[in-house]
């Protein structure tokens, strides 16, 4: 741009409304501006400080320092502008030379199709702002409408700041237009490329002063390191100036909720805080809040009760020998106990057209406490039913919590078509089977006598188990992988399973250990037909059928 520079001075283009055109050209430029004029139809003048064009009303004057006092006592004249790349880019497209508006000096087109609008700054950034905005071909507007498509803000409080999330409208910081501006003399560039955008957004923590509860050691320090890289500040809870404190709630049972520090402070839970990551924005947290206040643990029951749609799947280690009591009381390798299915709430029915959800619900959670008037053989085939129900609700929640909201958001910093289709591809023919066995089931123990064919269920679906199950199987180990890699180097993915994890129905399992149940289900499963058989008369017509459907199970685990 060298060769658009004028040291301060002016080169005039006169837009007469008769007669040819007219520019007045600096003398002391060498040249340059006739050359490039010389693209147009316009007659270039010649003048030493244009101080004699002043009075003349169609003339346009090019200044190639839009901060001097030159150009400060042209636009208060409002006098028409233009900067010298706006020259450079008509020339080089061979387009005519924009008329600017009066009082609308137009230096170059960075910002052309950018309409902006501000909240939180101070009167003289805003005023300098946008000016930027307007020099460089942008528009201004003084609250949000359907045409605006920025926001320029310091922080994310607010409610011109929740407005424009909700609207889906992207909101920048300054320096979005300070370093645009740096450029203008960079021909055709835009402050609308998606690299150049995506470094100025705002930080989803911009202006917040957060604060960790209830988590453990490991988690404050892994969440505390998010902070400040996304424009927070990490506090401790004694901090009076606290604007959001996160808490653990799946770690407040029974335990007193903190006192809020302010008034003003948001109480809400991780979810919060990893989806305003994985978002790139923060969070609504109307959507996330928990009451402070000490409490007790109910606030933190009502939310965890509030935000769960399933209740997760306890996995299910395999076993060696099977405890007769239902209800029980502890796991193996870390896995949750049987205990969360009682509580569990489940808003989807299952495909039975005889028995409601509450019907099936009441069944099971009334079973253990009638456990001493049923069989051996019906305890059993009751705890079959539980794993089974069970099972199912893992399923369903790996796909409704994690596959389909990431085939939604169509986000390749998430996971890309191959990799969903590697890591949940064998999941939904693992469920339509499973659905199928757990209606069964539910007809069979709901209408108990101890002919009952629970054989025949498994026996009937065997053709389907070897369809589904090796395919899982062989490919799990790499659908792991991928997914332990895709978590490692793709932090907006990160924060996607962390805020997954939070929710209630998850129970802080992983998506890792939620994908390994399909693995152990078939062994669990086996072990629990042969308990049914120990205690099956032979003369029971059950007997054959429970044999071969050990046995079909077998070969698919082969």
């Amino acid at each position: 741009m060298g060769a658009l520079s004028y040291a301060g001075a002016y080169t005039m283009w006169s837009f007469a409304a008769t007669g040819p055109p007219k520019v007045t050209e600096n003398v002391n430029d060498g040249g340059q501006c006739r050359r490039r004029t010389g693209k147009f139809k316009v007659e270039l003048l010649e003048s030493v400080d244009g101080r004699e064009y002043l009075d003349q009303s169609e003339v346009v004057y090019l200044c190639d320092d839009f901060m001097s006092s030159e150009f400060n006592n042209l636009n208060a004249r409002e006098k028409r502008i233009l900067g010298p790349t706006v020259v450079f880019e008509c020339a080089s497209a061979c387009k005519e030379l924009p008329l600017p508006r009066k009082n609308r000096p137009l230096y170059c087109w960075s910002m052309k199709g950018v309409t902006v609008w501000n909240t939180g700054l101070t009167k003289n950034e805003t005023k300098h702002i946008l000016a930027l905005v307007h020099f460089m071909g942008g528009s201004v507007r003084k609250d949000i409408t359907e045409f605006a498509t920025h926001m320029i803000a310091r922080t994310v409080k607010g409610e011109k700041y929740r407005c424009a999330v909700s609207a889906g409208k992207q909101v920048m910081h300054p320096d979005w237009v300070e370093e645009c501006w740096q450029k203008r003399n960079v021909p055709n560039s835009s402050a609308l490329s998606k690299i150049f955008v995506s470094k100025h957004l705002l930080r989803p923590f911009c202006g917040l002063r957060i604060a960790l509860h209830g988590f453990i050691e490991s988690e404050t320090g892994h969440m505390g390191e998010q902070i400040a890289p996304l424009g927070g500040t990490d506090v401790p809870i004694s901090d009076p100036q606290v604007t959001h404190l996160v808490i653990d709630h799946m770690n407040m049972e029974g335990k007193s909720m903190p006192d809020k520090p302010n008034s003003t402070c948001h109480v809400v839970t991780a979810e919060w805080f990893w989806v305003s990551i994985q978002l790139g924005v923060c969070a609504n947290e109307a959507l996330y809040c928990l009451e402070g206040g000490g409490g007790g643990g109910n606030n933190a029951r009502r939310q965890s009760r509030k935000r769960s749609a399933l209740s997760p799947a306890p996995s299910e280690p395999l076993r060696s020998s099977r405890k007769t009591n239902l209800r029980k009381s502890s796991s193996q390798d870390g896995w949750l106990s049987l205990e969360a299915l009682e509580s569990s709430n489940v808003s989807e029915t299952l495909p039975d057209h005889i028995f409601s959800t509450d019907d099936i619900e009441a069944l099971l959670l009334d079973s253990p406490r009638k456990s001493s008037s049923m069989s051996k053989r019906q305890q059993v085939c009751m705890e079959l039913l539980q794993t089974e129900r069970n099972y199912v609700e893992v399923l369903r929640i790996i796909l409704k919590t994690f596959k389909e909201p990431l085939e939604s958001m169509h986000d390749e910093e998430l996971l890309t078509k191959s990799e969903l289709t590697l890591i949940f591809g064998k999941i939904p023919p693992l469920l339509a089977v499973h659905e199928n066995i757990c209606h069964e089931l539910v007809n069979l123990v709901s209408h108990w006598s101890e002919e009952r064919p629970i054989g025949a269920v498994w026996l009937k679906a065997a053709r389907e188990l070897q369809r589904v199950y090796p395919s899982f199987i062989n490919s799990f180990d790499a659908a792991k992988e991928l997914l332990k890699e895709c978590d490692r180097t793709k932090p907006k993915f990160h924060a996607f399973l962390k805020a997954c994890q939070t929710r209630s129905e998850c129970q802080r399992q992983t998506l890792v250990e939620l994908l390994i149940r399909p693995v152990q289900r078939l062994g669990s499963v086996q072990l629990l037909l042969k308990d049914i058989l120990k205690r099956t008369d032979k003369s029971n017509g059950d007997f054959e059928q429970l044999q071969q459907a050990i046995q079909s199970i077998e070969g698919v685990l082969k």
